[in-house]
């Protein structure tokens, strides 16, 4: 297998900055968002589908 050849694309170019990484805390909201979304569509999925007005008195 050969070396690769310096002008390979294989990162950021130099003296170029990289880009910032996501903060942990958008990382973590979506995390929490998706799960509330994934529970919200498993309820109504799951749910027993006794949504009468008179089922709560």
């Amino acid at each position: 297998m050969a070396d690769p050849s310096p002008t390979d694309d294989t990162g950021p170019e130099p003296g170029r900055p990289t880009p910032p990484r996501m903060p942990g805390w958008v990382k973590v909201s979506g995390a929490v968002l998706i799960l509330v979304i994934v529970a919200i569509v498993l309820v109504m999925v799951l749910g027993d589908g006794d949504h009468e007005p008179g089922r709560h008195g």
